[in-house]
């Protein structure tokens, strides 16, 4: 199996610990403004963004926020200077960033970082697999039933999704094994009902 292609726009320091942290993990790629990470986004796959929050050129939270549009099956990763509260709210519930590391970092910091992320990587694509090749006729009505009641509110767009990601990485977290991970999706895509 291929290695994760992990995307960072980050600083040089920050960009120099991810690096080291990395080394065995994955194959990184370093760019250093918005810019140049928005034509990266959108004509690569990539298992891991991890983004400043103050970039040169523009703020990481709103990068990260496009990047979830972009490349929903990607983790997205936050390294920020500080605890601002109205920042993180927004990286986590618009960006749906899985991990925050606060400055100054270490080699460690950084390597946790991508473990957890990459975790969480593996468990998404994991779900984007089982989506896609439903075989369960009750799984493909809920999914179906669920998507029509999204489509009405462009607020809900997403929403069933969103629970059964975060349900299956508590799911994972908890040791939980596959056949219970199946059921726990069901459950998901019938909990609005």
């Amino acid at each position: 199996m291929a290695k994760p292609v992990i995307l960072l726009i980050v600083n040089e320091k920050v960009a120099s610990l991810f690096g080291e942290a990395a080394k065995a993990m994955g194959e990184l790629k370093v760019v250093p403004s918005l810019t140049f990470a928005r034509s990266q986004i959108q004509t690569d796959r990539w298992a891991l963004v991890v983004a400043s929050a103050q970039l040169p050129d523009g703020d990481g939270v709103a990068l990260l926020t496009e990047c979830r549009s972009l490349c929903p099956s990607a983790a997205r990763v936050l390294v920020t200077d500080d605890l601002d509260v109205a920042k993180l709210l927004r990286a986590v519930n618009e960006a749906g960033v899985c991990y925050v590391s606060v400055n100054p970092l270490t080699v460690a910091d950084a390597q946790t970082a991508l473990e957890q992320a990459l975790r969480v990587w593996g468990q998404t694509s994991r779900e984007h697999q089982s989506v896609k090749g439903l075989t369960s006729e009750l799984e493909a009505f809920a999914l179906t039933v669920a998507s029509a009641l999204e489509g009405k509110n462009p607020v809900m767009q997403g929403h069933t999704y969103r629970v059964m990601h975060y349900a299956s990485a508590i799911g994972f977290q908890m040791g939980l094994n596959e056949a219970a991970l199946r059921e726990l999706h069901i459950g998901c895509l019938f909990h609005d009902f």
